[in-house]
């Protein structure tokens, strides 16, 4: 069953972001992240939730391999009305109305951050550790 999200659930800036990244097949193996999926959450399941930062994040799949998947995201976004700009290590970030947008792919072992080049969409991203911890006992 599909389920239209009511017009207002976002700002002006985060659904045009959302509607550009959706048109380019982003979503087909990423997915937004952190504090600012709770809106849908809320409209879908009625989960409470009001905590809402002005950073906007992206979990980033990379290596597609339909080439109809590749585009890219940094004119794209831009067009959107969002200002490129490099953060701290050489990180790309987008800033419109006060919000900041990044992307995080997943980097295996070590804490040493660092930038990963995303090829596919055309800009890079912060690469992070995912830990993954043995089952506890019970």
């Amino acid at each position: 069953m599909a389920h239209t999200l009511n017009e207002t659930l976002f700002p002006t800036q985060i659904r045009t972001l959302l509607r550009t990244l959706s048109e380019a097949g982003f979503f087909e193996r990423s997915l937004l992240v952190g504090s600012w999926v709770m809106p849908v959450y809320r409209e879908l399941y009625g989960v409470s939730y009001t905590l809402r930062t002005l950073d906007v994040d992206f979990a980033v799949h990379v290596a597609h391999s339909r080439a109809r998947l590749r585009a890219d995201l940094e004119r794209l976004i831009t067009d959107a009305g969002f200002a490129s700009f490099l953060g701290a290590e050489g990180i790309q970030k987008f800033s419109a109305g006060g919000y900041e947008v990044e992307f995080i792919v997943h980097r295996r072992g070590g804490r040493a951050g660092g930038v990963r080049s995303l090829e596919e969409w055309k800009l890079n991203a912060v690469a992070t550790p995912v830990h993954r911890h043995p089952p506890r006992a019970l």
